[in-house]
């Protein structure tokens, strides 16, 4: 019976919403989608192009993050989930990439399930985020 449904019902929480539970044979319930965290500050916030900096992203929790980018289109770089500090107080210190030209670019901060961009809940874009390329 693997994989059967059981049984549907509802359940009152409140007094006022309903929510559909169901009961059955499944191995696990799926893992709720991850939280993104937001990063605050990024210190220093610029750098030459050849990149090599040590830069510290500051950020407020989100359920955890293990990967980190600079601008969209750069490489993402996947590491061990980082867990969040319940103070608040949550900074990572990663190297700067390379890049081809100055510019600014935002950084994120993400929640990957897997190597694959497309599985990431990136943090959202902030001013705080933003880090410059220099000549």
């Amino acid at each position: 019976m693997q994989g059967r449904l059981l049984a549907l019902g509802s359940v009152a929480l409140a007094g006022a919403i309903m929510a559909s539970v169901a009961i059955g044979a499944s191995n696990a319930l799926a893992a709720p989608p991850p939280v993104p965290a937001t990063v605050t500050s990024v210190v220093p916030n610029s750098g030459p192009m050849a990149g090599g900096t040590s830069v510290t992203i500051n950020y407020t929790c989100g359920t955890g993050i293990n990967s980190y980018v600079f601008g969209r289109s750069g490489t993402v770089i996947t590491g061990s989930v980082i867990p969040c500090s319940p103070y608040g107080y949550n900074s990572l210190t990663v190297q700067t990439p390379a890049v081809q030209r100055v510019g600014t670019v935002d950084v994120y901060l993400g929640s990957c399930r897997g190597s694959i961009p497309t599985s990431c809940v990136w943090s959202p874009k902030t001013k705080a985020d933003q880090y410059t390329y220099t000549g």
